[in-house]
């Protein structure tokens, strides 16, 4: 009886331009605390056209912390965390995208994004990196520290 019941009922239609947009643009996407870079923290299925919010919100929800506080950033050329934090641009409001997060370059993507948990609200912070360098007397370079301001 039941499943004469399941062969009467209506079938489940998902258009077919939803499916293939949607493999298309899942990403796997891993993420690992800046503390500890090499080591993977989670890996999450998302789409490539989600915003920062978005991401934030579903690492949140695997981390059990305030999205607001998460801030991220990404892989540069040589597999290192980035020196700067994703943000939205505040000209125009346009939150950075997963795609571009992931981009380290026209044509070479990563799979890795990098989170901390911070103090204050990560859309209150703009980290600006700023870097100094000492010289000797001589005028030769001696050291270079990349420093990170509010």
């Amino acid at each position: 009886s039941s499943n004469a019941q399941h062969h009467n009922s209506s079938p489940v239609h998902i258009p077919c331009t939803d499916v293939y947009f949607n493999s298309l643009n899942r990403l796997a996407v891993k993420f690992c605390h800046l503390a500890h870079p090499s080591k993977v923290v989670c890996t999450l299925e998302l789409l490539k056209d989600m915003t920062i919010s978005e991401v934030r919100q579903r690492l949140a929800t695997q981390l059990n912390v305030d999205p607001l506080f998460i801030a991220l950033t990404g892989q540069s050329m040589d597999y290192q965390p980035r020196t700067t934090q994703f943000r939205e641009d505040t000209t125009t409001g346009r939150e950075t995208r997963l795609c571009d997060m992931v981009s380290v370059t026209w044509n070479l993507t990563c799979d890795t994004l990098y989170f901390e948990i911070i103090p204050k609200l990560a859309t209150e912070v703009c980290l600006t990196t700023i870097h100094v360098q000492w010289f000797t007397p001589q005028l030769t370079r001696s050291y270079t520290y990349p420093i990170a301001l509010p």
